[in-house]
């Protein structure tokens, strides 16, 4: 479809580079995911959009999973863990057991990967990440877990 200008408003088929997350049908999924997070935590509506102002429109899944993971970060900093931010980490537990591979990534990369303290790789000086991990469901204690033993074993190699 066309502005009246002449100018494209939606990209045509074979537009999209391979590598354009638009290119790819799980992207839908991951929107959908985020959108979802901003529905039901109203102050994570204004984290979304700073993203979006930040990346001129476009949601960059990894660095925006990394923003909530800071909103979480700093919300246990301030006022520790209370319903928000417990709704949160079942959202993402929940999330990650039904995902697809490409949003178990994002939620990997962007916030597991995140916690301070992970596999003894950052400091937890404020112990926010022990806070984190003690409010983290079955699933992602799981997943954590496992991945920081894959890192430790890389470690001593």
């Amino acid at each position: 479809m066309d502005h009246p200008d002449g100018a494209k408003r939606f990209p045509v088929d074979g537009e999209l580079g391979q590598h354009e997350p638009e290119a790819l049908p799980e992207y839908a999924e991951i929107v959908a995911f985020f959108g979802h997070i901003a529905y039901v935590m109203p102050p994570l509506r204004e984290v979304l959009a700073e993203h979006l102002r930040v990346a001129e429109g476009e949601m960059l899944p990894i660095l925006l999973m990394e923003d909530v993971t800071a909103w979480l970060l700093e919300t246990f900093r301030t006022t520790g863990p209370d319903g928000r931010t417990l709704q949160l980490l079942s959202i993402l537990d929940a999330g990650y057991h039904e995902a697809s591979d490409q949003l178990r990534s994002v939620i990997l990369l962007g916030f597991l990967e995140r916690i301070p303290g992970f596999a003894g790789q950052t400091t937890d000086a404020d112990g926010a990440g022990m806070l984190v991990r003690s409010g983290l469901g079955p699933t992602l204690s799981a997943v954590l877990a496992e991945v920081e033993s894959w890192r430790d074993d890389s470690i001593g190699t």
